[in-house]
């Protein structure tokens, strides 16, 4: 069924989605679709390669990240994917205990990324969320708490 659908049809309906699953239906679909929609884990260790693999990537539109483990260099290193051409939509979920003052200047940096509208920032605390921050650029009344508020300026 997929075989019979036009390449901008499966494109809308993975954008709609923004889930690599419909990539795996067959040859296809991969081929169409390459890596739109992109689910990885970040560690330290291969932060710069898979960073640098990810900002290559000419179709990368929607990034949702867990963040393992990661120091303030590796959080740094992240910054980097501003250099993704197409990136629109990024989500990062981060332990917050093992990361400082280092996220707002990444996030910062992000801001520079060509395409990118919609940042999603989820900071953990030994597994639970402590804080879901959600950046849309152009839109200057998003929600955020108050501890937080220094991000307000970033988009």
């Amino acid at each position: 069924m997929a075989y019979q659908l036009p390449a901008d049809v499966l494109i809308s309906i993975s954008d709609f989605l923004q889930s690599d699953q419909l990539s795996r239906v067959c040859q296809r679909t991969r081929d169409v679709l390459q890596r739109r929609h992109v689910l990885c884990s970040f560690e330290t260790g291969n932060v710069q390669q898979k960073v640098s693999e990810l900002t290559t990537e000419p179709t990368l539109h929607t990034l949702t990240a867990q963040c393992v483990d990661l120091g303030n260099g590796d959080v740094k290193a992240l910054a980097a994917l501003k250099h993704a051409p197409s990136l629109r939509s990024i989500t990062l979920h981060v332990n917050a205990n093992q990361v400082g003052h280092d996220v707002v200047e990444m996030l910062a940096e992000l801001k520079a990324a060509p395409a990118l509208t919609s940042l999603t920032l989820v900071m953990n605390v030994r597994g639970s969320p402590v804080c879901h921050m959600n950046l849309h650029a152009g839109d200057p009344n998003y929600c955020m708490p108050a501890p937080h508020s220094a991000l307000l300026s970033v988009f």
